[in-house]
């Protein structure tokens, strides 16, 4: 009879997002009431923690069951990982902590940051043929404008450089 294959790793990212959301639903709990909104200022924290919890439960239960047979898999010929991986993994990080500084430094709006972001991650993925390019600014400028429309127009928030 095979046993399966508990992932560590998966039970201790589960059990990590689960404190998390513990301390968001703590948070959320301890905001005062709003007069003006019937959510008030707990409404977003509270969400995000349900969401949380959600989705780590899930991840605990499918790795606890997941069917993996406790032995090894046969070792692969490769060895390590392929230097363009990690060259676009670290343009990646570089580039998200790029816009995280021009938001926090106000150097560009949030509208143009976003757009900009999203169109330089984009590119490192390296498909450059013209549906891919088309597609990709298309998408980058209809998040960028759309999420700022919904964030300053119907949930009054104020962002950066705005």
């Amino acid at each position: 009879m095979q046993r399966n294959k508990i992932s560590f790793s998966d039970v201790a990212l589960a059990g990590t997002m689960l404190l998390l959301a513990a301390l968001l639903f703590i948070g959320g709990w301890s905001l005062p009431a709003s007069r003006f909104e019937p959510m008030g200022p707990s409404g977003m924290p509270l969400t995000v923690a349900t969401a949380l919890a959600v989705l780590s439960v899930i991840l605990l239960i499918s790795a606890i069951f997941r069917h993996e047979p406790d032995e090894a898999a046969e070792p692969s010929d490769e060895v390590g990982i392929d230097p363009m991986h990690r060259l676009r993994v670290g343009l990646r990080i570089a580039v998200f902590f790029a816009y995280l500084i021009a938001l926090a430094t106000h150097l560009l709006s949030f509208m143009v940051a976003t757009v900009a972001f999203l169109v330089i991650y984009g590119l490192i993925e390296g498909d450059f043929s013209r549906r891919a390019l088309l597609t990709l600014v298309t998408l980058a400028f209809a998040i960028g404008v759309g999420v700022t429309l919904i964030l300053e127009k119907l949930l009054a928030v104020t962002l950066p450089g705005a």
